[in-house]
C-alpha cells in the first residue's frame, strides 16, 4: 500500500479512537490532538495485519498503563 493507504488508514484510526473518546476529553480544547500518539503504533499494527485479539490486548494495556483507568470491557 502507498501513502495514501496508509494516510487513510491513520485517519480511520484516529476517527475511532476520538469517537471511543476512553478518556472522556471531547470538547475540550485540544481534543483533537490528544490520540495522536496512539494512531502511528495502531496504523502498525493494522498494516501488519496483526490479529484483532492482540491490537485489542494492546489497546487494554494503554487503558490500564497509559491512561491508568480502570479496564472497561463494555466500551
Amino acid at each position: 500500500p502507498g501513502p495514501a493507504a496508509t494516510a487513510a488508514r491513520r485517519d480511520e484510526i484516529k476517527r475511532i479512537l476520538d469517537s471511543w473518546d476512553p478518556l472522556s476529553l471531547r470538547g475540550l480544547p485540544g481534543f483533537q490532538n490528544e490520540y495522536n500518539p496512539f494512531v502511528g503504533p495502531l496504523s502498525v499494527m493494522a498494516r501488519k495485519r496483526m490479529p484483532a485479539i492482540e491490537i485489542a490486548a494492546h489497546l487494554d494495556r494503554l487503558v490500564q498503563l497509559e491512561w491508568k483507568l480502570p479496564p472497561n470491557r463494555e466500551k
